[in-house]
């Protein structure tokens, strides 16, 4: 029975080192995220914040009852509605939103808010291509062609 166990525990010892760090399928994921997603959940963003567009928290539903609890906005679309240098002040809690500050003053790294806060400003309404996209330039509508009749017919004639 000992002998047994010994080698076992050999064969374990000598295959563990073969086998991956991670779950599989979750060092992919963690590649793919992009820096400022990486750093806003490094930074605990995501405690308060919901960004149900990038897949962080899940939709929260109106509460018909009146509370005094007001919960963080949903960030899914904060790109539409800010411009990245009032969010960097803002997180820094030298701006206000109302009257109110951010409840917390970013203590990260300057990197990580950049990225952060270009990472925000990627989240757009749907259908929010202004800042995404150079404006494009208005093309004058063409005039409607008028009907023209199929090759090899003489064109229709009016009547009075």
């Amino acid at each position: 029975m000992k002998k047994h166990l010994t080698l076992s525990l050999a064969v374990a010892l000598m295959i563990l080192p073969l086998l991956p760090a991670t779950a599989p399928g979750e060092e992919g994921e963690q590649e793919q995220l992009p820096e400022g997603q990486t750093a806003f959940i490094k930074a605990k963003c995501n405690l308060c914040h919901t960004v149900v567009a990038a897949g962080i928290g899940e939709p929260r539903e109106e509460s018909e009852e009146e509370s005094d609890i007001v919960l963080p906005p949903d960030l899914s679309t904060v790109g539409s509605l800010r411009e990245a240098e009032w969010l960097t002040l803002y997180l820094q809690k030298k701006e206000t939103l109302g009257d109110e500050k951010h409840v917390k003053k970013f203590k990260g790294e300057d990197e990580d808010l950049a990225a952060i806060i270009g990472w925000l400003m990627t989240m757009k309404a749907p259908g929010d291509t202004l800042a995404a996209e150079p404006e494009a330039e208005e093309v004058p509508a063409e005039e409607t062609p008028t009907e023209e009749a199929p090759s090899g017919e003489a064109p229709a004639e009016e009547t009075d």
